[in-house]
């Protein structure tokens, strides 16, 4: 699943494989819906753990 992208992903790769708005990819962070890591001004998220929220594989 996902294997076009790399193992950490960015809030805009999150915005294309979920197709939502990027508000709504920081929502879903802060609501710990699935994990997301502030590096500096921006947000790295494991491509993991995307699988797993599509999935419904909770944390």
């Amino acid at each position: 699943m996902l294997e076009q992208y790399g193992d950490i992903l960015t809030v805009n790769e999150v915005q294309e494989i979920l197709k939502i708005n990027r508000k709504t990819v920081y929502r879903l962070i802060k609501s710990k819906k699935f994990f997301g890591k502030k590096i500096g001004k921006v947000y790295r998220i494991p491509k993991q753990s995307i699988c797993e929220y599509i999935l419904g594989e909770e944390q």
